[in-house]
């Protein structure tokens, strides 16, 4: 979480986006998703459904929109309730 605040507050600022910054952060998000998916055994999506940005020039403005719909996912993510307190969840058969 610590990681998705710190691209809340580069997009929240009025400075220049650091692409620098933008590519480690997202790169090491990356990396963490795969992990939760393999440790999860998620389905993999159909290429279609992946990578919406994949590689295309974005300046600045479309790239902070990009990071805002990715903050949006991670947020949605860690506050879905099977991830937030899974041991609270009963299954009924």
């Amino acid at each position: 979480m610590t990681l998705h605040n710190e691209i809340v507050r580069v997009i929240s600022s009025d400075k220049a986006l650091e692409h620098d910054f933008v590519s480690s952060a997202t790169a090491e998000i990356k990396k963490r998703a795969s992990r939760l998916q393999t440790t999860l055994a998620l389905d993999k999506l159909e290429d279609s459904e992946q990578n919406q940005y994949k590689l295309k020039a974005l300046n600045d403005a479309q790239l902070k929109d990009a990071l805002i719909s990715l903050c949006k996912e991670i947020e949605s993510f860690v506050t879905n309730p099977v991830i937030k307190t899974p041991a609270q969840l009963t299954f009924s058969n």
